[in-house]
């Protein structure tokens, strides 16, 4: 149909359709209608103009697939019927903007949530009801070796093994509906290297329907490097302070011990086992200091400073049997998981104490 014939369309179209378009503006919908061979657009509603960028009359006469081209590309879902009145045939376009923008926004959702995915530090793998892999991680491809295109649409029992062949999570059981947290476990990739992991597993449901799992690896070997480590050091600290001579001991950020060595031990007549968890100036310090103690402890917890810290004082420590004696203190502050600790270093000062008496005594005379 030429153009002429196109605006005769129009124009014994315009009454009915231009009713028809208010009605539909208010349904939500974008409707276009075209009338010829190359179904140029005749009507439409506000809708339909103000989603395309277009104003009517710019439209009204244009091609209606061109106008629809860009949009087509980017997935728009249009439904196109045929209507045929006083002997002319019109063909009507619809879609929805609302569900083009929705399409848009679940697009961006899937990618950032793919980017979250690729940032987890962890393996993270999916798979279908049948247990193939749809998602495969950069951390999976590290940890398992497989690339993502090997990895994409196999069994994931022959991508990941065990050290016995049998499988500790029952694949059936999580599509049911099991959540697995935590289960410490080896399994072996590509190189078929034992690694011990840390595996969480629970279903994906879209829908009320079940749609496949999830799993998450965390690798362990290095935790188990680093916790090789800690014994270690611990090891090497518990044989310098069990040597010393004097005595450490460690108050944590409640006011109870931490630590006691062997030569506190000795000094206070407790064993290591009897001062853990205990307030250690109630078990340690002669009453009279207790009020100084909490006084400033309130003050420590804080700042982790005090009239005692970074000084060294003499002061009385007091035995398991009662007895009172003099010793010499320093004490030091640290920080750790979230609190401030104190370590004391505590010496018996008794014997120097007497000496020191003896010459006092010597030089005052009989």
């Amino acid at each position: 149909m030429a153009v002429e014939e196109t605006r005769e369309a129009i124009q014994e179209g315009s009454t009915v359709h231009d009713t028809l378009m208010k009605l539909l503006d208010g349904a939500g919908v974008c409707v276009l209608v075209a009338a010829g061979e190359n179904g140029r657009v005749i009507s439409g509603n506000s809708r339909a103009y103000s989603f395309l960028g277009i104003t009517r009359e710019d439209l009204l006469g244009s091609p209606v697939e061109e106008a629809l081209a860009p949009y087509y590309e980017e997935g728009l879902n249009v439904h196109r019927d045929l209507i045929e009145e006083n002997g002319v045939v019109f063909q009507v376009f619809s879609f929805s903007a609302g569900e083009n923008e929705l399409r848009k926004e679940l697009e961006k959702s899937s990618a950032f949530f793919r980017q979250v995915v690729e940032s987890v530090p962890d393996a993270v793998v999916t798979v279908d009801r049948n247990g193939l892999v749809t998602g495969w991680n950069r951390e999976a491809v590290k940890l398992f070796g497989w690339s993502v295109e090997e990895a994409l649409g196999k069994p994931l029992d022959d991508l990941v093994t065990t050290d016995t062949g049998r499988n500790e999570i029952n694949s059936l059981s999580v599509i049911q509906g099991q959540v697995i947290r935590g289960m410490e476990c080896t399994r072996r990739g590509r190189d078929s290297v034992e690694k011990k992991v840390f595996v969480s597993v629970a279903p994906i449901v879209t829908n009320g329907e079940t749609r496949g799992a999830v799993g998450v690896y965390t690798d362990l070997s290095h935790r188990e490097t680093i916790l090789e480590k800690l014994r270690e050091n611990e090891i090497k600290f518990r044989s310098i302070t069990d040597s010393a001579q004097d005595a450490v001991i460690i108050m944590d950020d409640q006011g109870y011990v931490s630590f006691f060595n062997a030569s506190a031990e000795r000094m206070f007549g407790y064993s290591r086992a009897e001062t853990m968890g205990k307030q250690l100036h109630r078990l340690i310090a002669p009453e009279t200091y207790w009020d100084m103690f909490e006084g400033g402890f309130t003050e420590f917890r804080k700042t982790g400073e005090g009239i005692v810290i970074g000084r060294v004082l003499e002061m009385e420590g007091r035995r398991k049997n009662g007895t009172i004696f003099p010793v010499e203190l320093s004490v030091s502050s640290f920080f750790m998981h979230g609190g401030w600790h104190a370590t004391g270093i505590l010496r018996d000062i008794t014997e120097r104490k007497r000496i020191e008496l003896e010459l006092i005594e010597a030089r005052e005379g009989p």
